[in-house]
């Protein structure tokens, strides 16, 4: 019985917060993340002010936690484009990432290559996980240099191409 109890608190638990995220992220969709107020998200989440701050000490650690979350989504979503690709030259997955890349929030955090390396190593066999996660910095690097989308796909099928290059010479 306590087992079952416990289970059901955590669940219970884990629903809450997401419902604060969830809050949390519509506010910041309306009003923008620097007008974020704890007690807004803790009305809009349907919680005590009290009740939101056992989840999230400050502002900046449910910001954190939302960012963590838009990206785990995005990632995810992304990783599952690329393995479903049945054309994994290297435009098609610059077309791809492109695209994905232009739907990107989180900027900052695109450098952290675990959760997509292994979608890379699968849409591009050739690659281990080692030049997997380099690519991943190569294209979030080119991401940050504020290309227009055509110069940015050229660029990443470029560097995709080059990889797979690399890759196939050091193997001979």
């Amino acid at each position: 019985m306590a087992d079952t109890l416990s289970y059901i608190v955590r669940i219970m638990s884990e629903a809450r917060k997401q419902s604060i995220l969830q809050a949390a992220r519509d506010l910041c969709a309306t009003h923008g993340a620097p007008a974020l107020r704890m007690d807004a998200v803790a009305t809009q989440a349907g919680v005590a002010k009290g009740t939101l701050y056992l989840y999230f000490k400050t502002k900046e650690d449910l910001l954190s936690a939302l960012a963590q979350d838009e990206f785990a989504s995005w990632s995810h979503d992304l990783a599952k484009q690329l393995r479903a690709t049945r054309d994994p030259g290297s435009r098609t997955l610059a077309r791809i990432l492109t695209a994905s890349l232009a739907t990107a929030q989180l900027a900052s955090q695109l450098a952290d290559p675990g959760p997509l390396t292994a979608a890379l190593t699968d849409a591009l066999p050739e690659l281990d996980a080692p030049h997997a996660a380099k690519l991943w910095r190569a294209i979030c690097a080119l991401h940050r240099g504020n290309l227009d989308p055509t110069e940015l796909e050229e660029a990443i099928a470029n560097q995709i191409r080059g990889a797979v290059r690399g890759q196939k010479n050091r193997k001979h």
